[in-house]
């Protein structure tokens, strides 16, 4: 019986060999190259401390050196060709708000001076000061080349109120930041002033249906019709326009559209 094993196994090597001998050298694929024990990590290892610094600073940086160079503000993607041949001069109105709220670290970290942080401000508010707005709200993208606004839908052609609020508190933060008594920062303080107080927050509740709708275009209206109401990332629209002098909405609004008269509670615990 072993000896029938033996002859089978033998046959089986013999056939393996044959089969080997009759490839061509181009049809064999070679072995992996040798590449040896590698002794030590290809990636230099920091103290957290300083890894956390380093990665604050590269994120301040996406926002600073990869800013559209017209308007100084945050582009909507990094990829070359991720929203078609005008990717890289398509600006995010709400992304920009969280550049701009970096800019008060950067000045105290030492990544950037004072004057390189106003020089950038005065950009950023010329562009926003001339581009179409609506009813006061910008649009979650435009053109930093042509300075027109960039549909983000089909009927998302005009006014965001949330992304208006992203880059507003933002701005606000700069506002707060720049608080030396010399012209140029008082400049600074005036135009975002100014630029807050023309969002007509008002006129998004749709003549005062008590909560606040999210779009608004001089082509489709409020076609898209989506309100701004239970818990996400829109309280700063209710924030700010709880809070403004020009166009406020008062509490009914916020308790009918932010916090839905209560029904946002579920009654669950959370630990």
């Amino acid at each position: 019986m072993l000896r029938k094993y033996t002859y089978i196994l033998k046959f089986q090597v013999l056939i393996l060999l044959i089969s080997i001998s009759s490839c061509s050298q181009n049809e064999l694929t070679p072995p992996p190259p040798d590449v040896g024990f590698v002794p030590e990590s290809s990636v230099e290892v920091i103290p957290f401390d300083d890894l956390l610094d380093l990665v604050q600073e590269r994120t301040f940086k996406y926002f600073w050196d990869f800013a559209e160079p017209n308007s100084g503000l945050a582009r909507e993607r990094s990829q070359e060709n991720a929203l078609g041949p005008e990717t890289r001069n398509i600006i995010t109105t709400g992304g920009s708000g969280f550049g701009i709220a970096c800019f008060p670290i950067a000045v105290e970290r030492g990544w950037i001076t004072r004057t390189e942080a106003i020089e950038r401000m005065n950009k950023i508010l010329s562009f926003l000061e001339k581009i179409n707005t609506y009813h006061g709200a910008f649009a979650h993208w435009y053109n930093g080349s042509s300075e027109m606004t960039v549909p983000f839908s089909t009927l998302d052609d005009g006014g965001d109120i949330v992304e208006t609020s992203l880059l507003l508190q933002g701005l606000l933060i700069a506002k707060q930041y720049f608080d030396s008594p010399n012209a140029d920062e008082e400049g600074i303080r005036n135009r975002i002033t100014q630029i807050y107080d023309n969002v007509e927050w008002s006129w998004y509740t749709q003549g005062g249906e008590k909560v606040i709708t999210w779009h608004w275009s001089e082509n489709n209206g409020f076609a898209i019709n989506l309100k701004i109401n239970g818990w996400n990332e829109a309280l700063i629209v209710y924030v700010l326009a709880a809070g403004s002098t020009t166009f406020p909405i008062d509490k009914e609004t916020y308790d009918n559209g932010w916090a839905e008269n209560g029904e946002m509670r579920n009654g669950n615990t959370y630990l």
